[in-house]
């Protein structure tokens, strides 16, 4: 999923022949229980972010500047 993620803006998953899910690929990696139910797993980082964010990164660059930018906040806010 590491490529679907990098390159596609949509993810259509089917599941026994039938269209399982088919939405904007950011989104389609927030319904983890669907797509492990097709048995789809979005990439480490994906899940990661939107665990804990509540967002889903698309790459490893991404999430490293979510994490950045969520952590420049929390600094700025002890130091105010």
């Amino acid at each position: 999923m590491r490529y679907v993620a990098e390159y596609t803006k949509r993810t259509i998953v089917i599941d026994s022949g039938k269209i399982f899910l088919d939405t904007p690929t950011r989104e389609a990696f927030t319904n983890l229980k669907k797509l492990r139910i097709a048995c789809a797993e979005p990439p480490p980082i994906s899940i990661l972010t939107y665990e804990v964010l509540g967002t889903p990164a698309l790459t490893i660059e991404e999430g490293v500047m979510m994490v950045k930018q969520v952590l420049k906040k929390k600094i700025e806010h002890k130091i105010s």
